[in-house]
């Protein structure tokens, strides 16, 4: 099938840097390979008619055939992206299948005896390195020397015949079987595929099992199903800023640290404007951003991720640093630092989101998280310090403006009360002055309907008042003589005046 018997198809050498070192390592194969085979002909042509040298022959021819190999891989490495790991493999298995002979044969050399008449044997004989310097052996003469060493006679086996006659055919009918599987593809749930048919891309495969064109008429190109990748902004290498699992009851580490006066990891340094009153300066801040973004499960933006861009990492790392950067330019320091880091990741994800649109890339971006903004570590102290005097500045303007509205506010308060107080004494003066006015009237207009009755009457009333809580004693004018009655208005205790009659 396509994921086992042709080569994985992941991108492993994802940066520059890795694909240089790819192609020197293939150029290195190469040149190796070259040496071998000038060394493999000399040799074969000074040693054509000796028998101790076919075996070193082989053994070069081994080296040529995994150097070449190794060159092979290496340049599918380095130039197409596709893990070439098992052809590795392969070819590492040849030298170890060799080896493995030697070593058998090695041994088993003690427990056969040699053949009568037979020549000295080899110092170094194997089956394996032989194919590759003389064309295999006929059944018969397999047959020949299995009858003159062990004592088998195949001709009288019609099955070991038939099996021989029959087995070409099984083998080059399983090679076709295999070719024809090479078009079948199974894709895991976190997979997708582009299905291209002669070169040009046809259809996008889902999760599951799918049947096309064997290679190389048809090709699967291999992309996530839904992954989200996260990458570090600021960073400028590709170590992707990933940060370390920690352990629940470990120590933090220091990257995770996010005090200002400690230098982080992956971090980018921005000169910026500033400005204090009416002068211009610079100001530096450092910056923590990474960005979470993922394929787009439209089949457009499947087949726009494998054709639009080569290297998508460090072309979002470039956008979303050209943003970054811009943003940082835009603002000044207090500005950054006092904005909320949701603010300034929704603003930066919108703008990113923008340019890969436009490009039509396929790529959408979840996210941006903003790790960190603050002034360099080694100016946090300054920095605290100006943010601490301003927050005394503004905190002493804030009382004395309290103290002074509260100046201002028991003033209006009392000039308030006063002025409610001097009106409303005012008006009950008015009002006081205008009842007895409208009783003076009255008294007036009463005199004059009711002649000398109303004065004795407004007489005998006000003695009655004023005469209401008085302690009176009554002496009949008719116990002493005259016309008059006399009234003692003398204050006397309680005992006293139960106790006693004083008549005058």
């Amino acid at each position: 099938m396509t994921t086992v018997l042709a080569f994985d198809r992941r991108p492993v050498a994802e940066s520059a840097g890795e694909r240089k070192i790819m192609a020197l390592a293939c150029g290195a194969a190469l040149a190796l390979a070259f040496v071998t085979l000038l060394v493999e002909r000399v040799w074969a042509a000074e040693t054509e008619h000796s028998r101790s040298g076919g075996t070193l022959t082989a053994m070069l021819r081994v080296l040529l055939l995994v150097t070449l190999a190794g060159a092979t891989g290496a340049a599918l490495n380095a130039w197409q992206g596709i893990d070439a790991r098992t052809l590795a493999l392969i070819s590492a298995l040849l030298p170890g299948a060799i080896a493995l002979e030697l070593m058998v044969r090695a041994v088993s050399t003690w427990f056969t005896p040699p053949e009568r008449h037979a020549a000295p044997p080899e110092r170094v004989h194997g089956t394996i390195a032989r194919m590759l310097t003389s064309p295999l052996a006929s059944s018969g003469e397999v047959g020949e020397g299995l009858r003159r060493r062990y004592g088998i006679d195949m001709r009288q086996s019609w099955v070991i015949r038939s099996t021989l006659r029959l087995l070409p055919v099984a083998c080059a009918g399983l090679a076709f079987v295999a070719w024809l599987l090479s078009g079948v593809s199974v894709l895991q749930p976190d997979q997708r595929a582009v299905y291209e048919r002669f070169g040009a891309p046809a259809a996008v495969w889902q999760p599951g099992l799918h049947v096309g064109m064997p290679w190389p008429f048809g090709r699967a190109r291999m992309l996530e199903n839904g992954a989200v990748h996260q990458l570090v902004v600021s960073s400028a290498g590709g170590d992707g800023g990933v940060a370390p699992l920690v352990a629940a009851d470990a120590r933090t580490p220091a990257q995770m640290d996010r005090l200002w006066d400690v230098a982080h990891p992956w971090e980018t340094t921005q000169v910026i404007a500033g400005g204090s009153g009416q002068r211009q300066n610079f100001e530096i801040v450092n910056a923590d951003v990474r960005l979470d973004y993922r394929i787009r499960q439209d089949d457009a933006a499947a087949r726009a991720s494998q054709y639009r861009f080569s290297e998508t990492p460090a072309l979002i790392r470039a956008i979303a640093g050209s943003e970054v950067v811009g943003y940082l330019a835009s603002h000044r320091l207090d500005a950054l630092v006092e904005t909320r880091q949701t603010i300034i990741a929704d603003a930066i994800r919108r703008a990113v989101q923008q340019q890969f649109d436009v490009l039509g890339g396929g790529i959408e971006i979840v996210a941006v998280v903003i790790e960190s903004v603050h002034p360099p570590a080694g100016a946090s102290a300054a920095w605290h310090n100006v943010q601490a005097a301003q927050i005394r500045a503004a905190a002493s303007v804030a009382q004395a403006r309290g103290l002074a509205a509260t100046v201002v506010g028991s003033a209006a308060e009392t000039a308030a009360a006063s002025l409610d107080a001097a009106s409303a004494g005012a008006a009950e003066t008015v009002s006081a002055a205008r009842t007895r006015q409208t009783t003076f009237a009255a008294d007036i207009a009463a005199r004059q309907a009711g002649g000398r009755a109303f004065p004795l009457e407004y007489y005998l009333h006000a003695l009655q008042r004023g005469l209401q809580n008085a302690n009176l004693t009554v002496i009949d004018d008719r116990l002493v003589g005259g016309n008059r009655a006399t009234i003692d208005l003398r204050a006397y205790n309680t005992g006293d005046a139960a106790g006693a009659k004083r008549l005058y």
